[in-house]
């Protein structure tokens, strides 16, 4: 069996729990939760459409993603439909949101065929991932507006 796997993979903890990487308190909360993968994008119970962009139709799931202050993890689906031959093609993501400075970056990210026979793609962390900052009233930033929604308090009436 080839090395090269584990080295790489002790490579990215190592780079995720150093202080460049940004991710050394949250490396081992993210990996845990993200360890299940995606929601299947067929399912689409679990998912809430969130925009549109280009070409695609956003959605967005919390499954198995809890918030860690102002920061806020999602599942990202952007599926894409090729009419013509009726293909839907799917861009799935881990996005994780800062709700004070508004930006976002993506942790990890893969492409799914609904008419593929491949299972679902392994969630593998991407270290080196940078904060992008949000465009006001842009697509990514409704998207994180829904995400940035999951950390306030539910809303319970006066009795």
């Amino acid at each position: 069996m080839p090395r090269w796997p584990i080295i790489a993979a002790v490579l990215l903890v190592s780079y995720l729990v150093s202080p460049a990487s940004g991710l050394q308190d949250d490396a081992a909360p993210i990996a845990a939760m993200a360890s299940r993968g995606p929601p299947s994008p067929t399912s689409r119970a679990a998912w809430r459409w969130a925009t549109a962009i280009a070409g695609a139709n956003v959605y967005v799931s919390f499954r198995d993603l809890r918030p860690r202050g102002s920061i806020t993890l999602a599942w990202i689906d952007s599926e894409y439909l090729n009419s013509a031959s009726s293909i839907h093609t799917h861009m799935l993501e881990l996005m994780q949101f800062d709700c004070v400075t508004h930006r976002l970056r993506s942790l990890w990210h893969a492409p799914y065929s609904e008419h593929a026979e491949d299972a679902m793609p392994k969630v593998a962390l991407d270290g080196t991932a940078t904060w992008q900052q949000l465009a006001p009233g842009s697509a990514w930033g409704r998207v994180a507006a829904l995400s940035c929604s999951e950390l306030a308090p539910p809303v319970t009436a006066n009795r």
